[in-house]
């Protein structure tokens, strides 16, 4: 189940795999690895930063985008 969450499957997916009824069933299969934390860890930088980038440009602070 870890594996298939590292292959980033859904959680549909998983559980159609797996045959769990419900999501939180099968989330108790899914370890998070040290790996996992680090990707996520990663994307939500990534998306705090561009909110703060698209903030600037909404406030008239950054630069000009042009067509």
């Amino acid at each position: 189940m870890t594996e298939l969450d590292d292959a980033e499957v859904t959680e549909q997916q998983v559980m159609a795999l797996s045959g769990h009824r419900t999501p939180e069933a099968a989330r108790l299969y899914i370890k998070r690895t040290d790996a996992q934390r680090i990707i996520a860890a990663r994307r939500r930088r990534a998306w705090v930063e561009e909110e703060r980038n698209d903030d600037k440009i909404q406030n008239g602070r950054g630069k000009a985008i042009s067509e």
